[in-house]
């Protein structure tokens, strides 16, 4: 999920993904110290996308996204993360999550492609391993945004199979506000 920037055919380096524009009262809402969040559901899961501020320098902030494992005790559905893959340059990142939700487990696993110089980290589902999804993919941005850092996480994912609307906003609403409030915290108390 990655853009490409190709100014010369045989030249091409991966560009940062873009930040979201926020509509005024958006803009009201993080200025207060919320999260923002938008949806756009399918019948099989959707996309989400959470904007907030954080009081820590962007380094801080993308450390804390990577450090999925801290992630299990500030979720009530994620059970565990098993991290398999730690390389440094490429700095590459593989892990596999379990969720259990309404006493049913879904496994899964995500490979991160960071690029720490520019702010940013890409993740796409690991399909080399064995998925109970379909798909799952999206990005962490930082920005220097005044003293501290403005993140952006966006996400899409498809279960494969049809899920009631609540279930969808319960999962990708709670879970991904938890996430990067945990994050926010996380790197605030450093």
């Amino acid at each position: 999920m990655r853009p490409l920037l190709c100014l010369i055919p045989l030249l091409c380096v991966a560009a940062a993904p873009p930040s979201p524009t926020l509509t005024e009262d958006e803009q009201k809402d993080l200025d207060k110290g919320k999260i923002v969040v938008r949806h756009e559901e399918t019948d099989r899961g959707g996309r989400v996308t959470a904007i907030t501020r954080v009081a820590a320098p962007p380094r801080v902030v993308l450390d804390e996204v990577m450090d999925v494992q801290a992630r299990v005790p500030e979720s009530s559905v994620l059970t565990s993360v098993d991290v398999y893959l730690k390389q440094a340059s490429p700095d590459l990142t593989g892990a596999t999550f379990t969720l259990t939700i309404l006493g049913s487990k879904t496994v899964f696993s995500i490979r991160y492609d960071c690029h720490r110089d520019q702010g940013y980290c890409t993740y796409a589902l690991d399909e080399s391993k064995k998925n109970d999804i379909v798909a799952s993919d999206g990005y962490y941005l930082v920005l220097p945004d005044g003293s501290g850092t403005r993140l952006v996480y966006a996400s899409r994912a498809d279960t494969g199979k049809s899920m009631p609307g609540w279930m969808k906003r319960w999962i990708a609403g709670s879970s991904l506000e938890s996430q990067v409030d945990g994050i926010r915290k996380r790197a605030e108390s450093r």
